[in-house]
């Protein structure tokens, strides 16, 4: 609702300034007419000054649309260049290897190779870093499956304590770099809040969910780590 509200706010202020540039603009050309001529000279503001203002205004406006536009562009690009990535031949065989680590309940005290997860999450990081910078659009990045994506490979390896042994790596023991994957979980943190509100919403609406605390939605990554699993180890 916060999301609308703004663009509602956005879209009267766009639309109310163009409003203005023209009627800046109806000004000046009124000067043609004698009888309003003389009544619009008590503003102290001749015909070019208006037709002046007016025009600037309006340029500024359609620059300032323009540049929305090319964002939103860069963006959908910038989005489309992810999912290459993520479905790039070596970034899955990565992902099924990864499966060997998620299929683990405790990594922590066992010889494991995180190689092939720790790159899948690296990718996943670098989604979330351009997310969190407003690079990506908020409501594809909550839409898309790459995102989706994100939140159940967090999950499950900061479940089994990989996150935690990844990030011991690039720190002196017993430490660990909590800077390490800190987007990918700021990122999932928000993703749980946004769940618990689209669930609320649908519950109100009648639509069946009856769980919406964000402990409800991670006993259901939980019930369902066996078909991700399945489901990522089978992709060609």
């Amino acid at each position: 609702m916060l999301k609308n509200f703004s663009r509602c706010i956005f879209e009267v202020i766009f639309w109310g300034a163009v409003a203005f540039s023209l009627i800046l603009i109806v000004i000046s050309l009124l000067y043609q007419i004698p009888l309003f001529n003389n009544k619009l000279h008590f503003l102290n503001i001749n015909k070019i000054e208006y037709i002046t203002w007016g025009v600037g205004l309006l340029t500024a406006i359609v620059i300032f649309y323009q540049l929305l536009l090319l964002k939103k562009q860069m963006a959908g690009q910038t989005f489309m260049d992810f999912t290459k990535q993520w479905n790039a031949p070596d970034m899955v065989l990565k992902r099924k290897k990864a499966m060997e680590v998620l299929k683990l309940d405790d990594v922590e005290n066992k010889m494991v190779n995180l190689d092939d997860l720790e790159s899948v999450l690296e990718l996943l990081e670098d989604f979330s870093t351009f997310k969190k910078h407003g690079v990506l659009d908020q409501e594809l990045v909550w839409d898309s499956a790459i995102g989706w994506y994100a939140i159940r490979y967090f999950h499950y390896s900061y479940q089994n304590k990989s996150i935690d042994k990844i990030r011991t790596r690039w720190c002196e023991p017993p430490r660990n770099d909590k800077t390490y994957y800190q987007n990918l979980e700021e990122f999932y943190k928000a993703y749980l809040k946004n769940e618990v509100s689209h669930r609320k919403e649908a519950e109100r609406k009648g639509a069946g969910y009856k769980k919406v605390s964000e402990e409800d939605i991670k006993e259901d990554y939980n019930f369902t780590k066996q078909d991700f699993i399945r489901s990522e180890e089978t992709k060609l």
